[in-house]
């Protein structure tokens, strides 16, 4: 199994700030308002101090989730989970490529230097991304329902539609091209649930 890439596919593929990439198109289909709570009042942008509300550290979270709030990149996290590029794969492709009798040895160096520096950019994506979904945004929604003090947080908070969903696991993705961005509207036509199929 290889996954074969172009540096120029590399770098598009985790640049996340671009406005036609993918994860950006799929943030404009988020409904503008939470369906469980309010926001009234609260500016994403806004820095948030650890010593805030709990409401407004969860608000925070719900912004970053969906790529508005100060942590744009945990938005990224989430979407990168549903297209998990195998880093095995990968290597794989440069190994084939290392090995044509024809090849730029410099150029596949460059890739796979390239490479791995944004596979420890994503596996430190998924580590906070792991830490402030599970452990913070899903853990506060859920011990909401035991206390006895009133507040706007509930337990249906880890169902909220307005939020990419957290997937139970990495959903393999294995493009067939050097594109990778390429692929992605087609996968998604085929397999809606990659993306946010609700609001498609």
């Amino acid at each position: 199994m290889t996954i074969h890439v172009a540096l120029e596919s590399l770098n598009a593929f985790f640049d996340y700030t671009n406005p036609s990439h993918p994860w950006q198109v799929d943030c404009q289909l988020h409904p503008e308002d939470p369906f469980f709570f309010s926001m009234e009042g609260f500016d994403p942008p806004a820095p948030v101090s650890k010593g805030a509300p709990l409401e407004t550290r969860i608000y925070c979270l719900w912004a970053s989730f969906r790529g508005d709030g100060l942590m744009p990149d945990l938005g990224f996290a989430l979407w990168e989970r549903r297209f998990w590029i195998l880093a095995t794969a990968v290597e794989k492709g440069f190994t084939a490529e290392e090995a044509e009798p024809n090849c730029d040895k410099d150029i596949i160096k460059t890739k796979r230097a390239r490479f791995r520096v944004l596979m420890g950019g994503r596996s430190a994506r998924a580590d906070r991304l792991r830490n402030m979904y599970q452990l913070q945004y899903l853990k506060w929604s859920l011990e909401s329902a035991t206390t006895s003090q009133r507040s706007p947080i509930c337990p249906e908070m880890i169902i909220e539609p307005s939020v990419p969903w957290y997937s139970v696991d990495n959903l393999p993705f294995m493009p067939k091209t050097t594109d990778w961005l390429e692929v992605v509207p087609a996968l998604v036509d085929r397999q809606p649930w990659r993306a946010n199929w609700v609001y498609r």
